[in-house]
């Protein structure tokens, strides 16, 4: 059985590869790429593992967008834009993501611009430079251009229309992943495009801009005071340390203090578990992690600087979990599937997988405790909103609150384990140790699956935009991340067999598997059925 599973599987993804909607090339199939790039791409220590060893790879081609109106109207009239006009799965899908990312990209401008400070000069030439010079980093922040290469001084040059049309040719290529992963039913529509959805109450929109825009002026304020403004939160805990050992709420003025000053108090708890590494103003958002602002503002920042696409470049996990759960579909419940997100923060992805697998066994991990105060506010308001508009019940989540390289579940605990974007922001020797607890807390046959940056190589043309973004968003450990640490390496020294690499615009994910014990085989559907990718019930990613 399991023969002709993987059989089948091996001739469906033929089919995906000749139709174009799985992208998925190997390391000798050198004629596909552009010049030069398997030569930057062996370069890179991230992708060395992967090359050596000549493991499949995914590969990121952006979508082409039209740059006159004759384009525009070829691009119209192509087969693939007649296929989704007439689908209203996908003609619904796209006008939804499309709406998001004009949105979130014209937040995403105008919190750039409230970010600008330029120090006050006589001179009016050189305070026109100056300002010049930070316009054209907030609009590079905005395109996610970077510098230029082969360019002496880019630093006063505003993004062409070019690379804003190389950014948004890179999101439309995600969300055609993303809508025909929905399309052939590897993953659900995204349960938030009903207009039922609280993101569509102008009341609440206005509430979080503003939370947004007092948080980007702060934010501009700690990015121009550069170090000073790094570990501003160390100050900011010593200050409720002391109110928690006297019982005293220390504020500087009661009438202008934040509403949630008591909150931070009372949920901060033992300062010893916090290690300092994780003491620091990340993103140079107010309090890094540690306050009820920051996670309250984190969605809609997070959003904003990824112009509304994060949702869709984190579903691209799914895959490997829809493809876990479907082998298994008929052997094992999905009731008795156990699921452990590492660092879920305020809990948004989690409530897509619930929304996926609403009986599944699932643990919703992080170490702050404002962030999963607000994971568990986000799985109370979504369970609510599926009750009520489907009529679905909806097994709510654990909440654990614990360090990822060190959690307190025994071995063997869990089928699935998956983390979103925590390797960047912790120092190397962490990584390791995080690796090796997820390789513990796994059964055998069980998967990790890490979403996170991309890294040097995975698409070479946006290397320098990586390059600079721990300078812009201050990352104290992801430029060592994005160059040095070969993740796959890394996961397979612990004993993990690589099972899956995928890129989804500027993160990526990598899927690993627990090895079975000897003389054990992970669970399979024995239904022929089960292989047959099909609309309505599909089994098998696309990615």
């Amino acid at each position: 059985v399991e023969e002709e599973v993987r059989e089948q599987v091996r001739l469906r993804r033929e089919t995906l590869k000749r139709t174009g909607m799985m992208q998925t090339v190997s390391t000798t199939d050198r004629g596909a790429y552009a010049p030069g790039f398997v030569e930057e791409w062996n370069a890179s220590t991230p992708q060395r593992y992967i090359y050596e060893n000549k493991l499949p790879r995914d590969r990121w081609v952006p979508l082409p967008v039209p740059a006159s109106f004759g384009e525009l109207g070829q691009l119209l009239q192509s087969d693939a834009v007649r296929d989704v006009l007439q689908d209203s799965q996908r003609r619904n899908y796209w006008i939804y993501a499309s709406g998001r990312t004009l949105f979130f990209f014209l937040s995403s401008f105008a919190n750039a611009l409230l970010q600008i400070r330029v120090a006050p000069t006589p001179n009016p030439i050189e305070y026109g430079k100056a300002y010049r010079k930070e316009v054209a980093a907030a609009l590079k922040r905005v395109a996610m251009s970077g510098s230029r290469r082969n360019v002496v001084d880019s630093s006063t040059r505003i993004p062409s229309a070019e690379r804003v049309r190389k950014l948004f040719g890179s999101i439309f290529e995600l969300y055609r992943r993303d809508c025909q992963n929905v399309f052939y039913g590897v993953y659900r529509s995204p349960y938030d495009a009903s207009l039922r959805h609280r993101q569509f109450n102008l009341t609440h929109v206005q509430l979080q801009f503003e939370r947004t825009r007092r948080h980007s002026v702060e934010t501009g304020v700690r990015r121009a005071r550069g170090k000073k403004g790094m570990f501003e939160v160390r100050d900011v805990l010593e200050k409720r340390g002391a109110g928690q050992a006297s019982g005293v709420v220390v504020v500087e003025d009661p009438f202008e203090e934040d509403e949630d000053a008591f909150n931070d108090y009372f949920l901060l708890g033992d300062l010893s578990i916090y290690p300092q590494y994780y003491l620091q103003n990340f993103h140079w958002q107010t309090d890094g992690w540690l306050s009820t602002s920051s996670a309250k503002t984190y969605e809609y920042t997070t959003e904003t600087l990824f112009s509304g696409v994060q949702d869709a470049m984190q579903r691209a996990g799914f895959v490997s979990v829809s493809e876990f759960v479907s082998l298994r579909r008929g052997v094992v419940p999905e009731k008795d599937i156990r699921l452990l997100e590492v660092a879920c923060g305020t809990g948004r992805l989690h409530t897509f997988i619930k929304d996926n697998w609403p009986e599944m066994q699932t643990i919703a991990s992080d170490l702050s405790p404002y962030y999963l105060q607000e994971a568990q506010e986000n799985l109370k308001y979504y369970i609510e909103f599926a009750e009520k508009t489907t009529g679905r019940v909806i097994e709510p989540p654990e909440f654990v609150q614990c360090r990822a390289e060190s959690t307190p579940f025994v071995n063997q605990t869990f089928d699935i384990v998956t983390c979103t974007y925590l390797f960047h922001e912790i120092p190397p020797p962490i990584r390791h140790q995080v690796a090796t607890e997820m390789l513990r807390i796994l059964k055998p046959g069980g998967i990790a699956v890490v979403t996170d940056s991309f890294q040097k190589g995975d698409t070479p043309d946006k290397d320098h935009v990586g390059a600079l973004f721990p300078a812009n968003y201050h990352e104290p450990f992801y430029l060592n991340y994005f160059e040095e640490t070969d993740l796959v390496d890394m996961f397979c020294s612990k004993g993990f067999v690589f099972k899956r690499h995928q890129i989804a615009h500027l993160s990526k994910v990598l899927t690993f598997e627990k090895p079975a014990e000897d003389g054990e085989e992970p669970p399979q559907r024995p239904d022929e059925a089960s292989t047959t990718l099909r609309r309505g019930g599909g089994q098998w990613a696309i990615v």
